[in-house]
């Protein structure tokens, strides 16, 4: 399964994390991804993007390895949606 993921997108809005931390508040960084290091787990990871963290190599690390990379708060949205899970933000 894990060989089909081509992208990881951290979104604070996403229902899963208050699946996972039913009470988070957001205001912790308890879903960072801190490093590059477990990519080769997911070979066809392409693209990630990711909360922003202090440590801006992140970035790099991650674009060395041949994927795209950049922080949540640099991607532009187009529209507002609704679908069965709820709003989302299309690209």
């Amino acid at each position: 399964m894990v060989k089909d993921i081509e992208e990881l997108y951290t979104d604070g809005g996403a229902p899963i994390y208050l699946q996972v931390v039913p009470f988070w508040s957001g205001e912790d960084d308890i879903f960072n991804i801190k490093s590059a290091d477990d990519a080769n787990l997911l070979p066809n990871l392409k693209e990630v993007t990711i909360f922003y963290d202090e440590d801006d190599s992140i970035l790099s690390d991650f674009q060395k390895k041949g994927i795209k990379a950049d922080w949540l708060y640099v991607v532009t949205y187009s529209r507002l949606l609704l679908n069965s899970h709820g709003f989302y933000l299309e690209k």
